[in-house]
């Protein structure tokens, strides 16, 4: 059964990389397909994998839809895209996910300080206010019966009491060579120039700023070290 589940998260990952690139960055179905592949398919996934860590399986399976129909209810149908991401971003609380959950919803939080930057300021900013209020409204009321028992705890506990060291949980630094050549894999590294050439403007600084984040997230960072004080780990 727990195989199953393995594969069944591989394939749900690689589905929503594929409606991604295809439904927000307007990309082809080859194009689409080969990204959902390497995506499913990349080294750390598959070393996550292999040492049977769930939570992370469980992040790289709904992310891509989290990000999707947030992307889209910040252009269009905001009330329909906004409940869907919602519903989504809920599947990783309930699926295990509680820390790695921070972290993507810090993500949403940049998407919306990305999305208020332009002309039509204060229209942004409302559409940002009603599709996160919508989107987090859904996520908490799905999520409260996960989110409320951990609360519990961590006012028995406290939330550093018994927690992983810092140096434990940053070691010298996730970002290395070995490691960026093992999270993207020989096909992505080779393809990843063409993709910032082919996406408009601000699509392409979209990513940098994604790709910025993640970098404090898996680097010896202040932003990691704050997280990493005042949030159980």
């Amino acid at each position: 059964g727990l195989k199953w589940a393995y594969l069944l998260h591989l394939f749900i990952a690689g589905i929503g990389m594929y409606f991604f690139m295809y439904y927000y960055f307007k990309r082809d179905h080859k194009i689409s397909f080969l990204t959902g592949l390497v995506y499913m398919l990349n080294g750390n996934l598959m070393n996550e994998v292999t040492v049977g860590h769930m939570n992370i399986l469980n992040v790289y399976s709904w992310l891509p839809f989290i990000l999707l129909f947030t992307l889209l209810a910040l252009n269009k149908d905001w009330l329909i895209n906004s409940v869907l991401a919602g519903i989504f971003l809920s599947f990783i609380i309930l699926g295990g996910s509680p820390q790695e959950g921070l972290f993507v919803v810090m993500l949403l939080l940049v998407v919306f300080l990305i999305h208020a930057v332009g002309r039509n300021f204060f229209n942004r900013i409302i559409k940002i206010v009603l599709v996160g209020f919508v989107v987090f409204a859904v996520f908490f009321g799905l999520s409260l019966i996960k989110i409320l028992p951990m609360l519990e705890l961590l006012k028995i506990t406290g939330s550093r009491g018994g927690g992983m060291p810092f140096d434990t949980l940053v070691a010298t630094g996730f970002l290395s060579a070995g490691n960026l050549l093992s999270i993207f894999g020989i096909v992505g590294f080779v393809l990843l120039p063409f993709a910032f050439l082919s996406l408009n403007k601000k699509k392409t600084i979209f990513l940098v700023i994604l790709v910025l984040f993640a970098i404090g997230i898996l680097s010896n960072s202040p932003l990691i070290y704050i997280l990493w004080k005042y949030f159980p780990f």
